[in-house]
């Protein structure tokens, strides 16, 4: 549910300038494919999209970065689904792209407010929710410990649309304890459980919250690879979920999430 694939040379060596420590820089896509054949269990299916896109330049940047995404989903459509990533500061030219390339088939967009600092309960990101729930597609929203997306903020974002199924990428990162108070009364949020800090939180949130909302997720680059999806399918395999709940975790809730907003899978 959380990959990121770029094909820009300049976006590779910013992750390497940022992230030094990288283990492994893959080049290609089909590299990539390779790594999610070789993970225990194999990993069928990816949810891919753009890294560059959060804080692009202009926005024919965005729609290169967007365009590519669809070319790989075009050339593996049995691997990877697409999923377009909007830079929200770009404001109408953003919610252009979002219906430029759901009109080409992808029924998902991540947003990441913080990345431009736009706190994700103001005015521009309710407008661009207003919009995703006019296309009936799916948001990804990358969650943290900010001012401008902490899971109080997304809370205050996703109540006002209720019908709008929404995933909080990572948990909330450290602030899992106050993201289950916020997903509690909110049965239209999904959680990942990519990079959570404290897994703990994941048996809570389905001993007390559902099993049913919980996916897995790698937030894997290609070009580098802060959490290996090994790494982070391991985390997942030893937390004790019973056989029945990491069957739903694992693959079947994530596809009938997409298979709700009209995406093939």
């Amino acid at each position: 549910m959380h990959v990121h694939l770029s094909n820009s040379l300049p976006m590779q060596q910013w992750a390497k300038s940022h992230w030094p420590g990288a283990q492994q820089f893959e080049h290609t896509v089909e590299q990539f494919v390779e790594k999610m054949n070789r993970c225990q269990p194999r990993i069928h299916k990816a949810l891919i999209f753009s890294f560059r896109s959060l804080h692009s330049e202009s926005p024919s940047e965005m729609r290169k970065e967007n365009d590519y995404i669809l070319e790989v989903v075009e050339k593996y459509p049995d691997r990877f689904v697409g999923a377009c990533l909007i830079d929200p500061s770009w404001d109408e030219r953003a919610i252009e792209e979002l219906n430029r390339v759901v009109k080409k088939g992808l029924r998902v967009v991540k947003v990441k407010f913080s990345s431009v600092h736009v706190p994700a309960n103001s005015p521009l990101a309710e407008k661009i929710f207003r919009e995703i729930e006019d296309l009936g597609i799916l948001p990804v929203l990358h969650s943290d410990w900010s001012n401008w997306t902490n899971p109080s903020i997304l809370g205050d974002l996703i109540q006002r649309f209720p019908d709008v199924k929404t995933v909080m990428q990572h948990f909330g990162l450290t602030e899992s304890h106050e993201a289950m108070s916020v997903i509690k009364d909110k049965e239209n949020i999904y959680v990942d459980t990519s990079a959570v800090i404290h897994p703990k939180n994941i048996l809570r949130f389905v001993d007390e919250i559902s099993e049913d909302r919980l996916m897995f997720a790698s937030d894997t680059i290609k070009g580098y690879e802060k959490t290996m999806p090994q790494e982070e399918m391991d985390r997942v395999l030893n937390m004790g979920l019973p056989d029945k709940v990491l069957e739903k975790v694992l693959g079947l809730n994530a596809a009938k999430l997409l298979r709700s907003v009209g995406v093939k899978i």
